[in-house]
């Protein structure tokens, strides 16, 4: 690793990937993935002992686990009939009727709690899904994150020019150091009550700076406004947005245009999703960067379509898998390009608000022309990404695992990365593991 010219050697690559590894496994220590880790309760054994409180408890969490939210409600319905103050039992019962959005029943439970004598952990946790409900009913919602961290790259030279398409880019490859940072907030307003037309807005924004390595920064920043429509089953959202990337200090690309984008649910366990995206994409010149053709001819229009489903395994498990197709427009012929895509995701809940999530995708990439001016070649590029993170909030690593405070609101996340992209000669092939380390504070619905 390269500090401005100055070799730091290998072992600070290793650190940071043996740190970020370390971070990513210690949010597992002591958490149950499971809700019994023995034999699974089934409904044939409750109805043989319809009075058995633990086989009553123990097949309402299982179910709740597996994803079958009314099932477990129901259960919990018969044991709080025969204990009606069991307190613990009724929260529970309330949490599920709020993930399964009956809000008016889990309010009413919580009333029922709030004349009754919690413990402190009991109280902080039913003021917490009160507040929760709170948010939901207002017609005004605000939340997003704000994250900063370290990232490693083991070539930081392919992973910048991957990111923003450099071109045929620079031959020599060389790892570097950079402090990563992000934030992203959106607001939205319901025009009436429940379900309905909600106006909303979002921004985001992530930079990458280099502290050792190549001397490089990137900047992209991103702003969207529109109108958003939901009727219970299916949810549409169309919206204008503008994108910027900077790239060294210098302006390199700026897209106008809008996006249209739809959910809708075809089952409790089963959604559909799609989007359209037309913009306007304006290059700028590249100062450092010596080109025959000027950068300014990649200026033309985008358009952009997805179709995905996204299946839910069991309540704490989740995979979606998207196809997308994509076609660029150029003033200079061989600098725009068309072809499809493939992306796929995996996520889990692991206990005590700690994740685990895996994405990844591959582009192909054929351009429209064949590069007379500088390549001589009819260029075809495949670019792949993936990504795995484990992360945690603070309140994970304390005794009881929660802790009611803004330590819910902190996660630490450890990353690992890999990016590639196979060109055609003379253009330069890439790829480079990364390694993460962030600090992210949500805040808000």
């Amino acid at each position: 690793m390269t500090v401005r010219g100055h070799r730091l050697g290998n072992q600070g690559a290793f650190a940071l990937l043996g740190l970020a590894a370390a971070v990513m496994a210690a949010p597992a220590w002591g958490l149950d993935v499971t809700a019994d880790p023995r034999v699974a309760t089934t409904f044939d054994q409750v109805l043989t002992a319809p009075d058995d409180n633990d086989t009553n408890l123990k097949y309402a969490r299982e179910q709740a686990s597996a994803g079958n939210l009314v099932g477990a409600a129901a259960a919990l319905e018969r044991l709080l009939l025969q204990q009606p103050d069991w307190h613990a039992v009724r929260l529970f019962y309330a949490g599920l009727l709020y993930r399964l959005d009956d809000l008016q029943a889990a309010k009413r439970e919580l009333a029922v709690l709030k004349g009754s004598e919690l413990g402190g952990t009991l109280r902080a946790e039913a003021d917490k899904y009160a507040a929760l409900i709170a948010r939901r009913e207002s017609r005004t919602s605000l939340g997003g994150q704000v994250a900063v961290g370290v990232g490693y790259d083991s070539d930081a030279v392919g992973a910048l020019a991957t990111a923003v398409d450099l071109g045929a880019g620079q031959p020599r490859h060389d790892d570097g150091l950079s402090v990563v940072a992000s934030a992203s907030a959106t607001g939205a307003r319901r025009l009436g009550d429940g379900d309905g037309v909600e106006l909303f807005a979002s921004v985001a924004g992530v930079s990458k700076t280099s502290i050792a390595g190549p001397d490089q920064r990137y900047m992209r920043g991103e702003a969207r406004a529109g109108l958003g429509f939901s009727n219970g089953q299916s949810n549409v959202r169309a919206a204008a947005l503008v994108r910027y990337v900077r790239v060294d200090g210098a302006s390199y690309l700026t897209e106008t245009g809008g996006r249209v984008e739809a959910v809708t649910k075809l089952s409790p366990r089963l959604s559909l999703t799609g989007a359209v995206e037309i913009v306007h994409q304006d290059f700028d010149e590249i100062s450092n960067v010596p080109l025959l053709v000027p950068n300014s001819q990649r200026t033309g229009a985008s358009y952009d379509a997805m179709v995905g489903l996204g299946y839910r395994l069991t309540g704490r498990q989740s995979i979606g898998v998207e196809f997308g197709y994509e076609n660029k427009n150029a003033v200079y012929d061989p600098f725009g390009f068309s072809g499809p895509r493939l992306s796929a995701s995996y996520a889990a809940l692991l206990g005590r608000g700690s994740y685990f999530a895996l994405a990844g995708q591959i582009r192909w990439l054929d351009y429209k022309a064949t590069d007379l001016l500088i390549s001589g070649v009819r260029r075809h590029d495949v670019r792949s990404y993936v990504r795995a993170a484990l992360g945690a909030p603070l309140s994970a690593f304390s005794v009881t695992g929660s802790t009611h405070d803004f330590r819910e609101q902190m996660r630490l996340e450890g990353a690992l990365s890999y990016v590639r992209r196979d060109s055609s000669a003379p253009f330069t092939d890439y790829d480079s593991f990364g390694a993460e380390m962030r600090m992210i504070y949500k805040f808000g619905t």
